[in-house]
C-alpha cells in the first residue's frame, strides 16, 4: 500500500479482497465504469458473498401507528447507495431516488424513539426545506407520498404547499394518512391554490379539499369513506377531465352528480356485490371501457381468491360485463378483478385478473 500511494496518489476507487475463497470472484458494483447490462448485474448478484443473516432485530415501535413499515425505507436507501457509487450510476439512480417525495414512513433503526406525529412533522419540514434549496432536485420529483399530522400543522402544511408549487414535474399526490380533525386546516391551506400539473390524486375522503386545487386531475382514488366528498369537490373544483375513479361507493345520487361532472369517465372501480340499480348508472358514461371489481381485504384474509367464478362476485361480474358490451367506447374493453387497495398500495404491486368480455374489437376512429 505504501508503494501504491507513491505510484497512484490520485486513486479514487479500490477493491479490497478477502482471504475467504467465497469472495474471490465477487465483482463489486463499484468496478463498473458504465451502466451495467442486465447480464452483468445478474453476474454480480450470483457472485456476491452470502448474507451473514440478521442478528437480533430492533423492534419498530411505530409499526402499529398510521405510518408505512420500515421495509419501505429499503428502496430509497438502495437508490441512494447506488447513486453514490460512480458518475454513471448517479445519472441513472439519482432521478429514481428523488422521483418520490416520501413523508409517510416510520423512523430508521437506531433513531431515538419519537411519536409518529412528531417524526412526520419534522421530516416534512426537513425534506421540503431541502428541496427549496435544490432546484435541480426539485425538477426530478414526480410523486408526493405524504402523511399529515396536527403537530405544527399551521407551519408544516404551508411549507408543504410551497414545496408543491415549486415542483414543475409533479403529477401525483397521495395522502397515506390524515386525521379527520384536520379537514378545516387542509381546506384553508389549499382553497386558493392551483396545482395544474397534478394528474393523479389518492386521498382519504376528508382530504377532498386538495382536489379543488387540481383542475387537471385525471385519476382519483378514495382511500377511506364512500367518496361522496370527493365527488362534490370535483364539481366545486371544476375537475371535468377526470377519466378514472376508484374507491367510491356507487350510490344513485353520487353517480348522477358524477355523470354531470366527469362525463368522459373511462375507468371505474366498483365493489363486489354492488346492486344492479347502482351499476345501471354506468351506462351513462359513453367513454367507459374498463371496470375493475374490487374484493374487500376482509374476504382476502378469510381465504378468498381473485376467482371470477366465485359466488360472491359472479353476479357483479356478469352485470359489469353486460354494461361494457353495450358501451359505445371504441377503446379495447377490460373487466378485471382485484383486491381493494390499502394505505401502502403501490400500482406496481397490485394484482389483477382479467375477465373475458366477449365483445367485438375496437373500431377504427
Amino acid at each position: 500500500m505504501k508503494r501504491l500511494v507513491k505510484i497512484a496518489p490520485n486513486l479514487r476507487i479500490i477493491e479490497m479482497r478477502s482471504k475467504d475463497e467465497s469472495w474471490r470472484n465477487y465483482r463489486s458494483i463499484g468496478n463498473f465504469t458504465t451502466v451495467p447490462t442486465p447480464t452483468e448485474i445478474e453476474e454480480a448478484k450470483a457472485n456476491a458473498p452470502p448474507d451473514s443473516g440478521d442478528t437480533e432485530k430492533e423492534v419498530d415501535l411505530l409499526a402499529d401507528e398510521p405510518v408505512l413499515k420500515r421495509v419501505y425505507l429499503e428502496r430509497p436507501d438502495t437508490l441512494r447507495a447506488l447513486s453514490q457509487t460512480c458518475v454513471a450510476y448517479r445519472g441513472v439512480f439519482l432521478p429514481l431516488l428523488f422521483e418520490r417525495l416520501e413523508v409517510c414512513v416510520t423512523t430508521r433503526p437506531g433513531n431515538p424513539t419519537k411519536a409518529f406525529y412528531r417524526h412526520i412533522s419534522e421530516t416534512m419540514q426537513r425534506k421540503c426545506s431541502g428541496l427549496a434549496e435544490r432546484p435541480d432536485l426539485s425538477e426530478m420529483v414526480a410523486k408526493a407520498h405524504v402523511s399529515f399530522t396536527k403537530q405544527n400543522a399551521d407551519k408544516v402544511l404551508p411549507t408543504f404547499l410551497r414545496c408543491l408549487e415549486n415542483l414543475p414535474n409533479l403529477h401525483t399526490i397521495k395522502v397515506v394518512f390524515a386525521p379527520l380533525s384536520m379537514t378545516t386546516t387542509i381546506k384553508n391551506t389549499f382553497e386558493k391554490v392551483s396545482l395544474p400539473t397534478i394528474r393523479t390524486v389518492v386521498v382519504p375522503a376528508y382530504c377532498h379539499e386538495i382536489l379543488r386545487a387540481c383542475p387537471e386531475v385525471r385519476s382519483v382514488w378514495c382511500m377511506e369513506e364512500d367518496g361522496g366528498k370527493l365527488v362534490a369537490a370535483l364539481g366545486k373544483g371544476k375537475c371535468g377531465k377526470v377519466e378514472e375513479l376508484r374507491g367510491c361507493s356507487l350510490t344513485p345520487h353520487m353517480m348522477k352528480r358524477l355523470v354531470k361532472i366527469a362525463p368522459n369517465l373511462r375507468i371505474i372501480e366498483i365493489n363486489e356485490g354492488e346492486p344492479d340499480d347502482n351499476l345501471a348508472t354506468l351506462k351513462s358514461f359513453k367513454q367507459l371501457h374498463t371496470i375493475d371489481v374490487a374484493r374487500s381485504d376482509a374476504t382476502r384474509k378469510s381465504g378468498a381468491t381473485l376467482d371470477p367464478t366465485a359466488p360472491e362476485v359472479a353476479k357483479t361480474i356478469e352485470s359489469a360485463r353486460a354494461i361494457l358490451k353495450t358501451s359505445p367506447s371504441r377503446e379495447k374493453k377490460y373487466l378485471r378483478l382485484c383486491w381493494k387497495h390499502e394505505k401502502d398500495w403501490l400500482a406496481a404491486d397490485r394484482a389483477y385478473v382479467c375477465v373475458t368480455i366477449l365483445v367485438s374489437p375496437a373500431k377504427d376512429r
